[in-house]
């Protein structure tokens, strides 16, 4: 059993999750605020009798980027190129050890310099400075040991559930290209951690739209402008003033048209604006939804039940219009994908590392062409 708490905003589950069935046992929730995440994550630590704990981070309280690095560099050089690169897209001073990156292996965007160089692409971790302040300090009082803190996305790559996700974590330990993965300093002391939650620290704020952030096109750097919170604050007072305006002209405008013409104003009009207002971004995950795809799996290998084993990783992933069938042959080795411009390139990326985990993958995705499916998946052997 592993023990995982998740940290979302305004609250924390603790739950002891088994990570060969998938299943969450003993679920605790607890809120918290910038007074008693400490208290919070003392009850929970005492309830769950954890000593080791995992724990996945909130998109609000992550930074997730996407670089593209020189693929003839060092590992020394790569971090300290991948260091230079993020300086200005993270509104935090961070010191080395406060984040982490990992080589995307599997991904169907690598290029080249202008001079012929191989690129390749990286994922960088980090947590909002502030937070990792206050679980540090928490995990020091506690005499509690992390095995791991990653962006609940991350998890969710391995399962849906971001417990369940981060409970089959492989990659705790390693070098930087191998492992994404942040590690608690339990040497700092006490006097370290005066006031980490408290509003005045202006340094430690959260950052943007509750601090989101969010991986957007391949082969870009993806970022989210940080905000402090009396910024955020005053711009929802601005933008609540605004709609309040406009939806004073708007109703003044249909009463006006309902005297002049004699004709009610239907309710279906009034809110035609108000989409167009948007007090808090939609994160991308939210707005794909993979069940409208239609997806077949084929099964390449010869071996009975091998679409089927391939189409319940799909169904975890979210997945739902799947068939299944036979390959023009059982001699694959390798499992291809194969993708309509429909899916986005990040999902299919999500499809190679989840498959990744029991098949020889191919590197990059085909072109399904003229098909009635989305996502053709060709099954080899597995591992």
């Amino acid at each position: 059993m592993i023990n995982v708490i998740y940290i979302a905003k305004g609250k924390l589950i603790g739950a002891k999750v088994d990570e060969r069935r998938l299943s969450v046992r003993e679920p605790v929730e607890l809120g918290w605020d910038a007074n008693t995440f400490d208290i919070a994550m003392g009850q929970i630590v005492e309830k769950m009798q954890a000593g080791k704990v995992r724990i996945p981070l909130d998109d609000a309280f992550s930074y997730l980027l996407r670089i593209n690095v020189p693929g003839n560099l060092s590992e020394d050089e790569e971090r300290k190129y991948i260091s230079s690169r993020i300086t200005d897209k993270i509104p935090e001073v961070l010191q080395d050890k406060d984040w982490d990156y990992k080589e995307i292996i599997f991904n169907i965007s690598r290029g080249k310099d202008k001079d012929g160089t191989q690129n390749k692409e990286v994922i960088v971790f980090s947590p909002v400075k502030y937070l990792m302040d206050a679980i540090t300090k928490t995990v020091v009082s506690l005499n509690l040991t992390v095995e791991a803190i990653e962006p609940v996305e991350i998890s969710r790559t391995r399962n849906g559930n971001p417990l369940i996700g981060i409970a089959l974590k492989e990659d705790i330990k390693g070098n930087d290209r191998e492992v994404l993965n942040i590690l608690i300093d339990k040497n700092r002391k006490e006097e370290d951690f005066k006031d980490v939650l408290s509003p005045e620290n202006k340094n430690n704020q959260p950052v943007g739209s509750e601090g989101t952030q969010a991986m957007t096109e391949i082969g870009e750097i993806k970022e989210v402008r940080g905000k402090r919170g009396s910024l955020v604050k005053f711009t929802i007072v601005i933008i609540a003033i605004v709609i309040i305006t406009i939806a004073g002209f708007f109703l003044y405008g249909i009463f006006s048209l309902n005297e002049s013409e004699k004709k009610p104003v239907t309710t279906a009009d009034v809110p035609s604006t108000a989409p167009q207002l948007t007090v808090a971004p939609t994160s991308a995950e939210e707005m794909i939804n993979l069940s409208q795809y239609g997806v077949i799996v084929k099964n390449g290998s010869g071996v009975a039940g091998g679409a089927q084993n391939a189409s319940d990783i799909l169904l975890e992933l979210g997945f739902e219009k799947i068939d299944t069938g036979n390959a023009d042959n059982y001699g694959y080795k390798e499992t291809f994908i194969n993708v309509s411009e429909n899916i986005p390139k990040n999902e299919v990326e999500k499809i190679i590392f989840a498959l990744n985990k029991e098949y020889e993958v191919a590197t990059e995705a085909g072109d399904i062409g003229d098909s009635e499916y989305d996502l053709e998946i060709i099954v080899g052997k597995r591992k």
